[in-house]
């Protein structure tokens, strides 16, 4: 009962219709409740369209310092556009024509399922359009 207490209030503070929120939202709705709280507002966020920062390395970032990450996926083949949290990591290295590549895997909580087992999945990092972090 509380979890759906505080998702209904956040929903409020990201001023969320149901029609789906921006990066831009969810920063702003997580800086007033950390402002609500009496902390300081330090959440940002990156995304793919800004190519100074690699976002795949950053939520690698976030998961070795234990920080708290949203996710943001788009086009993702199961769960489309949609807000998860970063929980690990797996990299795996690949041949592609001569060359060793890293594929990232990101483990994610998607938030669909009542179970650990269907709740925690890796998705393919280039599902991956931005990540929402405390600075």
């Amino acid at each position: 009962m509380r979890q759906k207490a505080f998702y209904d209030s956040f929903k409020l503070l990201l001023e969320d219709n149901g029609g789906g929120t921006s990066y831009t939202q969810v920063k702003n709705g997580i800086n007033k409740y950390l402002k609500s709280i009496g902390k300081n507002p330090t959440c940002t966020y990156i995304t793919t369209a800004n190519l100074l920062y690699n976002v795949t390395s950053k939520i690698i970032d976030c998961i070795e310092n234990r920080k708290p990450c949203i996710v943001g996926l788009s086009n993702e083949p199961k769960y489309g556009n949609h807000w998860v949290v970063g929980v690990g990591y797996a990299r795996y290295q690949a041949v592609d024509d001569w060359d060793l590549i890293n594929i990232d895997f990101i483990k994610i909580n998607n938030g669909w399922y009542t179970t650990k087992s269907r709740s925690i999945v890796y998705v393919n990092s280039m599902y991956v359009d931005g990540l929402i972090y405390l600075k």
